[in-house]
């Protein structure tokens, strides 16, 4: 769909502004789900940290921060529904990271607590 000689959004229909993509993470995102090594590599010596920093954001313990990432990279990076696959370059790789980062540890941070909450209620039940 065309608006004003700009695509526009299956969305929202509103106009697709392609001069704010970022061509060069989104090549890279694409050449990670390709399967490419190289671009892996770069992923993980260039923006590894914004996951991280992300992950630390909302918990800065070490364990969980380094468990969380690793959960983080495979459903990035790995199988038909990669993650990955969303990003559409409209801004930032590092700033997008960042935020999936910070929500996967809030969604890994509720579960540990819900978890903890299940185990002490059964083990009051066990008395």
């Amino acid at each position: 769909m065309e608006v004003g000689g700009r695509r526009a959004s299956r969305a929202t229909g509103a106009p697709h502004d392609r001069s704010n993509v970022h061509a060069p993470d989104l090549a890279l995102a694409r050449a990670c789900l390709a399967g490419d090594a190289e671009a892996h590599a770069r992923f993980d010596s260039e923006l590894g940290e914004f996951l991280r920093l992300g992950v630390r954001r909302i918990r800065s313990d070490p364990a969980f921060v380094e468990e969380t990432v690793q959960q983080l990279r495979a459903r990035l990076l790995i199988g038909a529904d990669a993650k990955l696959a969303t990003y559409s370059g409209t801004g930032p790789l590092r700033a997008w990271l960042q935020l999936v980062a910070s929500r996967a540890a809030l969604d890994a941070s509720r579960a540990e607590a819900r978890r903890r909450r299940y185990e002490h209620a059964a083990g009051d039940g066990a008395a």
